[in-house]
């Protein structure tokens, strides 16, 4: 019989943890579906600034791929 690595309990840990699910017995504030909104659209922004900035390298990247893919072929 093998060991479990560590690497085994990156799944069995979760997969436990669902199985034995209790009740939060939480309250979740109003507040918070906005919170997650200005979470969500601030994420979004910033992840725009990041291509605008990086647009020729990313531009650039691709077309040399592809340009190397279609030379191969």
């Amino acid at each position: 019989m093998s060991r479990l690595h560590a690497s085994d309990a990156i799944f069995i840990a979760p997969a436990v943890l669902l199985c034995v699910q209790q009740p939060a017995l939480a309250y979740i504030d109003p507040g918070t579906g906005s919170y997650l909104f200005q979470l969500f659209l601030g994420t979004l922004l910033a992840a725009s600034v990041v291509v605008r900035v990086y647009w020729r390298s990313i531009r650039s990247f691709f077309s040399r791929r592809a340009d190397h893919d279609s030379d191969e072929g």
